[in-house]
């Protein structure tokens, strides 16, 4: 799935560049149509009239006219309508785009002015020259003071480009403006495949490639896990490459270093103890983490986890979250057959955050942290039972059993993301922020350990 949401100037033709889209394969989702059937609802109708009074009712309708009147002269009254319709314009759109497949535009005028949602991949502005957007709006019956008291409302032209991925300017021919935008077309609709192919750059995919070739040569099965996968489906620019090999990952990382990259400026790092190694870039810091499949297992709540060889359906089972828990097969004969055993992609596509079993947080608390992390940053919710869980966990106290030294990375990746929300969210959960930093950030943990 790919979402491409479009915005613009007034009277520019967003909804031309949509509609050639429409007929280029893409799903078509218009907001403001969506807010025309948002004033057909009983409770919005009920609630402007309670605002503005009857006057703005003619039979069992709004009557559209005089409501823009009202909140295209008054700031507070705009507020207002927005905070009535857009929550509502964008639950309605992301529940459409989650029964949805493939390549979809949304057409959505205060996508600046209000936040780009979590679902959108990448975003268009669309502008025209002066002399057309006017020409455009009167012939909508709107004249210079209409143009002017809706733009009022809106972000400057300038920061709205500068906040966009492509920039279109509709100043030609529909034919001529057909053609600009077909190779925008091509490359979303491939990328709405969300395969491999599509979705990394060459040398990413000329490397799995290559590590394919080595597992293949000795017999093993290498995927593609983790991250990478995740946003791959999610549609997401990925530096995070981690690749399992069932059997020893070690030999194979050997086998790289030696014959491929010794001499191409690369690192290599390698953990006995955890069948695992790591290739590092020293120019680019591109860093490919492989790794020995293995399951896990909690001896104790929060501690250390014991580790044994096992083949990717068990590595699988080993991870937090249904949405890490996806594999790509990367080896010649199988490239691209996607592992997914526990529908991590429905989850992907509900923007869930789902354990595996129920003992996920009591075993690894660090998931929980994960899960707010993932929360804040890629816009998913906890799946019910999931929320549950969480709660009952924190209800038992589980960061009393976990090693500040586990905590510490998550900790810090949670602050150094976003710092504010997690801090808010932690403060929902019953928490207290202040005192968890004192436990789990580095400097602290260094302390604790100087004192021993």
């Amino acid at each position: 799935m790919w979402v491409t949401a479009i915005t613009g100037d007034i009277g520019a033709g967003k909804s031309t560049v949509a509609k050639i889209f429409e007929e280029m394969g893409a799903l078509r989702i218009d907001a403001d149509q969506i807010v025309k059937e948002l004033w057909r609802s009983e409770e919005i109708i009920s609630k402007a009239a309670e605002r503005w009074g009857v006057q703005i009712i003619e039979g069992e309708n709004v009557k559209l006219g005089a409501i823009a009147d009202i909140i295209y002269n008054d700031a507070n009254e705009n507020r207002f309508a927005c905070e009535l319709l857009h929550p509502k314009v964008m639950q309605i759109i992301e529940d459409r785009i989650k029964v949805a497949d493939g390549w979809i535009v949304v057409e959505i005028p205060l996508l600046f002015e209000y936040g780009i949602p979590a679902w959108v991949n990448r975003t268009i502005f669309v502008t025209a020259p002066q002399i057309d957007r006017e020409r455009r709006c009167y012939s909508r019956g709107w004249n210079e003071f209409e143009i002017k008291r809706r733009e009022f409302f809106l972000l400057s032209s300038e920061e709205r480009i500068k906040k966009s991925d492509f920039l279109i300017i509709n100043d030609c021919s529909h034919e001529e403006l057909k053609g600009k935008l077909s190779k925008l077309a091509r490359m979303f609709s491939e990328r709405a495949k969300n395969t491999i192919d599509a979705c990394l750059n060459r040398k990413t995919i000329d490397l799995l490639h290559i590590i394919g070739y080595y597992a293949e040569q000795m017999k093993k099965r290498a995927f593609l896990v983790g991250g990478a996968v995740r946003d791959i489906f999610l549609n997401r620019n990925t530096s995070d490459i981690d690749v399992v090999i069932e059997g020893n990952a070690i030999s194979i990382l050997h086998d790289l270093y030696w014959k491929e990259y010794r001499q191409k400026d690369w690192d290599m790092n390698f953990y006995k103890r955890y069948g695992s190694g790591t290739l590092i870039n020293k120019f680019s810091g591109q860093r490919i983490d492989l790794i020995s499949t293995r399951s896990e297992f909690f001896p104790e709540p929060g501690k250390k986890p014991k580790m044994k060889q096992t083949d990717i359906k068990g590595d699988i089972e080993r991870r937090d979250f249904t949405i890490n828990s996806i594999a790509i097969s990367i080896i010649k004969s199988d490239w691209g057959n996607v592992f997914d055993p526990f529908d991590g992609r429905a989850d992907i596509k509900g923007r869930l955050l789902r354990v595996l079993h129920d003992r996920s947080f009591i075993d690894d608390p660090t998931r929980i942290l994960r899960g707010l992390r993932f929360e804040q940053r890629l816009g998913f919710k906890f799946e019910e039972h999931t929320f549950e869980l969480l709660l009952q966990a924190i209800e038992q106290n589980v960061f009393s059993t976990a090693l500040p030294a586990r905590m510490e990375k998550e900790w810090n990746l949670c602050f150094t993301e976003n710092p504010i929300s997690i801090r808010n969210r932690l403060v929902d959960l019953g928490l207290d922020p202040d005192f968890l930093e004192s436990v789990y950030s580095a400097k602290n943990i260094e302390q604790e350990e100087n004192k021993c």
